[in-house]
């Protein structure tokens, strides 16, 4: 079912506001509507704007786990449409050479291919791993390392089986919270945990057609160390029967000054399981 309809996340970088939360190292953020734990990362990390970024990213739910590696370069940091992508040689992460696509059409893109993306690239996370390029249209051929953080392998709620059209949903209650936990990783230099409530408008009219098809979204940037307890106020505007996506995330930055052309380098994992909001 979900899983089967669920496999990646569309990443959409947007601007965002953070407020003062309860917990110690805790900033809730409410008023704007995130989608992906990758934004609001990659917002506290900006520097001076990139002419290039490189992803490499571990996305893990449902039973699925995926590796996203990929490369854009541009002649700069303005109008960075594919038509301004370049070839920039050879782009490797550790042993892993990334393919080279739409060289033709002047839109070259490195990354992997499926099946690809299903196979493990585990030994990139929870320690250094090196940027190697080639060089070429103006990047200089060179390598730098990022510390890539460890895979976080978040606890999972048990199925409860009473939520029709949903066997193998979990629960969580409205008025006792949820105490997510996963691998605390101290090695981060790159800062915090990313804990991401959001409302899925279709599958919550799966479990009652009489909720409102609104939006609803509640992250919480929160201290790397172990655990998180979703309160009820975390929960507060979500509605009773809503089916709420749960993200945790981490990652590592760092930008690469290659000889004058800024490298942004990221590196995230994300782990998602979903639940049930009963009363």
């Amino acid at each position: 079912m979900k899983n089967k309809i669920i496999t990646t996340k569309i990443l959409i970088l947007m601007l965002l506001s953070v407020f003062s939360g309860c917990k110690d190292k805790a900033e809730i953020g409410t008023s704007t509507v995130v989608n992906d734990v990758e934004s609001v990362l990659y917002s506290t990390w900006s520097a001076a704007a990139p002419d290039a970024t490189i992803y490499i990213q571990h996305m893990s739910g449902f039973g699925i786990v995926e590796y996203h590696l990929n490369g854009y370069f541009y002649n700069g940091t303005t109008n960075q449409t594919c038509a301004n992508r370049v070839d920039v040689g050879s782009v490797k992460l550790d042993s892993t050479t990334l393919s080279k696509a739409h060289v033709s059409e002047n839109c070259v893109t490195y990354g992997l291919v499926y099946p690809e993306t299903r196979n493990d690239y585990s030994s990139l996370f929870g320690g250094l791993t090196n940027v190697d390029l080639t060089g070429g249209s103006g990047y200089t051929g060179g390598n730098e390392d990022i510390y890539t953080v460890q895979t976080l392998g978040i606890s999972s709620l048990p199925a409860t089986g009473s939520v029709p059209n949903f066997p193998s949903i979990e629960v969580v209650s409205k008025s006792s919270g949820y105490t997510v936990t996963w691998n605390a990783d101290l090695n981060n230099p790159s800062g915090d945990v990313v804990v991401l409530l959001k409302y899925s408008k279709s599958f919550t009219k799966e479990v009652d057609s009489s909720l409102s098809a609104g939006t609803y979204t509640h992250h919480i940037i929160t201290a790397n160390d172990g655990s998180y307890t979703i309160s009820s106020q975390d929960l507060s505007s979500f509605p009773v029967n809503s089916y709420i996506e749960l993200y945790v995330g981490r990652g590592s930055y760092k930008q690469w000054d290659n000889n004058g052309k800024m490298i942004d380098i990221v590196a995230i994992t994300r782990d998602n399981q979903d639940f049930v909001l009963t009363q």
